[in-house]
């Protein structure tokens, strides 16, 4: 407030930078983003471009966190264009990073796969974290790309740098991967291994946005295993956390799970189907060789069973559902069941 009264933009830029970020380790995304969204204006007021720089590049995180996706995406394509115009050469390869990852979560894979090559070449002075983040991003790519064995070489590099990292975010998010990779390469003792130890690096650690894709991957897992009863608590529990904190990003994954389990009850089928074209609104789903073979060949099998009429409503309602409300629609479901 100090520095708004006397007009000293660039400390009201930082700070807002740093208040952001600590409100969004508190689970407050959407107090974070707002404070970023100022400090990017104060930037601008004043031309400071390495801080818009900065700005920008938390801005697209935030805004990926809170399913801006389209609005994450062009946050970090300003930003790198703004670094390239600067030459700044650190922020430059920092933004290739983000820039792929978002590229990723709105299903451009095959571009998101591009620019994390593009700064693949320099990850190495950059320390094991910044390496295993890199990886993973290029895995996550491949595996959504439907290439498998590509996926699974950079998730052992990713896994490598993440041990040596010693942070357990890295370490989980990869075997999350791993996981996923064996899921769809019907090797289910390497599935269970690498998800439950995903779950087990972060068991008593609060990280928003973690918890969850371990979770849905086991629900995956029982889903192949025909276990209904623990494909269903595992998706409660990767639901009830989704909603408590609002992590956009999760329900992406936990929404194909959820059509999954309702396909396999013949009086849900049709609403399998309403979940499952909500969800593939999304590039990351849609657009997706693995969900197509974990999910979507299996849900065209149940759509060949029901009537064109019955078929044609699902998807015109799923079409008109929101995000949240579903979410919460779907968690009463679950926990009553």
């Amino acid at each position: 407030a100090l520095y708004r009264e006397v007009g000293d933009q660039p400390n009201v830029a930082g700070l807002s930078n740093l208040l952001g970020t600590t409100l969004r380790d508190l689970g407050d995304v959407q107090s974070g983003y707002q404070l970023l969204v100022e400090s990017l204006a104060a930037a601008q007021r004043v031309g400071d471009q390495r801080t818009q720089v900065y700005t920008l590049e938390l801005l697209g995180t935030f805004q990926l966190q809170l399913g801006h996706l389209a609005e994450a995406e062009a946050s970090h394509r300003q930003c790198l264009s703004l670094c390239q115009k600067m030459q700044f050469e650190s922020m430059i390869n920092s933004t290739l990073s983000g820039l792929g990852v978002t590229l990723i979560w709105n299903g451009k894979f095959a571009e998101g796969c591009s620019y994390l090559l593009k700064r693949s070449h320099k990850v190495f002075d950059k320390g094991p974290d910044k390496t295993a983040f890199l990886y993973n991003g290029l895995s996550m790519a491949y595996l959504h790309q439907g290439q498998y064995d590509q996926a699974y070489s950079h998730c052992e590099l990713s896994l490598s740098a993440a041990y040596r990292s010693t942070i357990p975010r890295y370490i989980s998010t990869t075997l999350w991967t791993k996981g996923l990779i064996a899921l769809v390469q019907d090797d289910p003792i390497t599935a269970e291994q690498s998800l439950h130890e995903s779950l087990s690096v972060i068991k008593d650690i609060d990280l928003v946005g973690c918890h969850e894709f371990p979770l849905v991957g086991l629900a995956f897992l029982a889903s192949q295993a025909g276990d209904l009863s623990a494909m269903r608590h595992d998706l409660w529990r990767a639901l009830r956390i989704a909603v408590a904190t609002q992590s956009f990003l999760s329900l992406l994954h936990i929404f194909p799970a959820v059509a999954l389990y309702l396909s396999g009850q013949r009086q849900q089928a049709a609403f399998a189907l309403e979940i499952y074209a909500l969800i593939s609104q999304y590039g990351h789903v849609a657009n997706s060789r693995w969900f197509a073979e974990i999910v979507g060949d299996h849900l065209q099998a149940t759509q060949a069973s029901l009537p064109a009429a019955l078929i044609a409503k699902a998807l015109r309602r799923g079409k008109h559902r929101d995000m949240w409300s579903t979410a919460r629609g779907l968690l009463a479901m679950l926990a009553n069941e």
